[in-house]
This record gives C-alpha cells, structure tokens and sequence, in this order.
C-alpha cells in the first residue's frame, strides 16, 4: 500500500516536532488572546457603564484597568506569541524543505542513465525545484495567514493559473500544482524515484 506524498512529507517534519509544538503554542496563543476583547467589552458594559452604584471617577477607573490590562496582554503575550507561531512553524517547514531537497538531489544522482535520456535535465531541474516549492507552500501555509484570510483570491488565483500548469508538466505529467482550497500537491514523478 502506497503512503501519500502529505504521509511521506510528514516524515520529514517529525525531526523538528518541538519547532512544531512550539508554533502551536503560539498559534494558540494568538487565536485565544483576541476572544478577549468581547469579553471585556461586556464587563465594561454590563457592570461599569450600566451600573448606577458606581461614581464617574470609579468608572474610568475601571475603564483604565480593563483597556490597560488588556494593552498589557496584548504586548507582553499575544506579540511574542504570534512571532513564536510564525517563527518556529516557518523553521521547522524550511527545515523539512531543506531535508526533502537534499534527499531527492540525492536519489536523482543514483538514477541510471536512461531516466536522463527519458527526461531533459531542464525538466528535471524545474521539476524539483517545482515539487520542493510546493512541500514549502503547504507547510508555509500552516505558519501564515494569507489563504485563510482571503479564500476567494487565494482560490481564484490557483484556479486562473492550475490549467497553464498542467499543460507544462514535463512529457504530459502533471505538474506540482495546487488543487483548489486545499494545499495537496501532485507530485507525480518525484513520488516514483
């Protein structure tokens, strides 16, 4: 039974797991902080403005504790958190990307002479570069906000481009592509060697 290739690339990402579980954490961090802004506002709401037993001067006292601590959280938790996210989830895929790269430059190196003669050595090299790119992309797409944030001109992007892609894979293969909301890559040859 065939493993997939988001299987396989798994394995190359099990190395760095504490990278992993550290940008989690800051995923985390960074998700659940903002929930408290609601939360906030309907204490400042419910029991500061709305309620007739405290003076004006008690109110903005309250105001000020509430607005600052939450300025505080926001400085000293959510930034760092946010910046361990992107930072450690980026580390660990480059990480992951460089270890994919070396190991196909390698298997590409033991392959005999007529899989050089089946296919140009341009195709090869764009190939690799192309599939590499892709296993970036999709564990790149985890540390950053861009596709979730905006779906419609992530997906649109990839379905303007996708039909270009597949008439250009080398000897009519498809091409390390992305299929349209989600971050799957085909990589059909690379998977062979």
């Amino acid at each position: 039974e065939k493993q997939s290739n988001f299987i396989r690339f798994l394995g190359y990402v099990r190395p760095y797991w504490k990278y992993v579980l550290l940008g989690a954490i800051g995923g985390v961090i960074k998700f659940t902080i903002p929930l408290l802004i609601p939360q906030a506002t309907r204490n400042l709401l419910d029991h500061v403005y709305l309620n007739p037993a405290l003076t004006q001067q008690e109110q903005l006292e309250q105001l000020l504790l509430i607005i600052g601590g939450l300025m505080l959280l926001f400085v000293i938790v959510w930034a760092p958190g946010t910046f361990a996210r992107s930072y450690y989830a980026a580390k660990a895929g480059q990480k992951a990307v460089f270890d994919l790269r070396t190991d196909l430059y390698y298997r590409i190196l033991r392959m005999s002479a007529s899989f050089f003669e089946r296919n140009k050595s341009g195709s090869i090299v764009s190939r690799n570069w192309a599939d590499c790119v892709c296993a970036s992309g999709s564990t790149l797409l985890a540390s950053t906000d861009g596709a979730y944030q905006d779906p419609i001109h992530s997906n649109s992007s990839v379905a303007a481009v996708k039909p270009v892609a597949h008439r250009s894979g080398p000897r009519g293969a498809d091409s390390g592509t992305q299929s349209s909301g989600s971050s799957a890559c085909t990589c059909s040859w690379a998977s062979r060697i």
